[in-house]
């Protein structure tokens, strides 16, 4: 073997481990999926239980207003997504880590953001909108598998069908959002009919097999808060006329 070629052999065996190191920083580095067991941020024992620790989140806490409530749903839905979608995450001693990939694209008005479970080396898409009511819509797909679960998700499913629509003002109801509990708050104003109530229920669709009645505060102005029940009920009421 002469030397010419033996320079060769070193020079793509260089290369080879160059490779490897940059693959091994990038999956070790603040860049790449971290270890939710070795850094945890959160001094409590449920962190990496009932919600994900995330990591790397600088491009995406800005596309939720910087709000710490819908982080916190944001992250309650990766652990759901987490343990519906992947078997890695079924024993509740595997603590889940999410890590944003640098870097975003736009779809519309959404934004898009890649990332990876520690543990798990399918890529995740998230896609997030925020309203300026106080609301933020959020999307999570396997890229790999094609998992998703967006109708169980506390920032999607059927409320976000709901909040795209708000707010809602008619003459006898109206229906708003209140962030600071993620609810929806519809009241009903004296003289409203059982034809206002379908109305409401049409939009909540609060008669079907899928209701929307969690997360939801209804009000009779005038009364206070009250139950759907005592809505219907109150309909019929002298009370109610104006």
């Amino acid at each position: 073997m002469n030397m010419q070629v033996i320079r060769k052999l070193s020079f793509v065996i260089v290369i080879v481990f160059a490779l490897l190191g940059i693959t091994v920083a990038y999956f070790t580095s603040e860049g790449g999926p971290v270890n939710p067991a070795k850094q945890n941020p959160y001094d409590d024992p449920r962190a990496g239980r009932d919600y994900a620790i995330i990591y790397n989140s600088d491009e995406f806490f800005p596309h939720i207003n910087q709000d710490e409530r819908i982080f916190r749903l944001a992250q309650e839905d990766l652990a759901l997504f987490a343990k519906t979608t992947s078997s890695a995450f079924i024993n509740e001693q595997q603590l889940i880590g999410f890590t944003f990939s640098d870097g975003f694209a736009t779809d519309g008005e959404m934004y898009v953001h890649t990332g990876f479970y520690y543990g798990l080396e399918e890529e995740i898409e998230l896609k997030v909108q925020y309203s300026e009511l106080g609301f933020a819509i959020l999307s999570i797909t396997n890229t790999v598998t094609g998992a998703n679960i967006d109708d169980a998700l506390q920032l999607n499913g059927q409320k976000s069908t709901v909040l795209r629509q708000l707010p809602i003002e008619e003459e006898r109801y109206s229906i708003r959002y209140l962030n600071s509990s993620n609810d929806l708050v519809v009241t009903f104003y004296l003289g409203y009919t059982q034809q206002d109530i379908q109305a409401v229920s049409q939009i909540l669709k609060t008669n079907s097999d899928d209701s929307l009645n969690d997360g939801v505060i209804y009000n009779i102005n005038s009364v206070g808060r009250v139950t759907f029940d005592e809505v219907v009920k109150f309909t019929n009421s002298p009370q109610n006329t104006p």
